[in-house]
């Protein structure tokens, strides 16, 4: 088993809740994100779910740069609007991920950590 803790940072030049509104909505991911098959909702609305989305429940089908495929699926547990977004994820792959979003003068900034391990 590998494991991961990568780091990523940009800018983009957009109000932050329209970037916020982007990172909340996975099954729209793979139009963008580069190896993302596609993503299916598994649990949106049950008791473990709240209004605000935390608890909904998503599995992404990943095409690795290695050539395998990889599925696993990542379950929201933390959302502050329109700030932060954490994950937890199990399947293929193990652990968290983590977006951070700021704005200043129509630009936003984002932080995304993914710390994990294959399994």
């Amino acid at each position: 088993m590998a494991n991961f803790d990568f780091m990523t940072c940009w800018q983009m030049a957009a109000p932050i809740e329209a970037v916020y509104q982007a990172i909340t909505q996975p099954a729209s991911w793979p139009r963008w994100w580069k190896g993302l098959q596609w993503v299916e909702e598994l649990d949106s609305y049950n008791e473990k779910c709240n209004e605000r989305g935390t608890g909904r429940v998503y599995r992404y089908y990943w095409q690795s740069h290695l050539g395998y495929p990889l599925c696993f699926d990542i379950r929201a547990t933390r959302l502050y609007a329109p700030w932060l977004i954490v994950g937890q994820a199990s399947g293929d792959v193990e652990g968290w991920g983590c977006w951070q979003l700021s704005e200043a003068a129509g630009v936003t900034r984002g932080r995304y950590r993914w710390r994990g391990r294959t399994t």
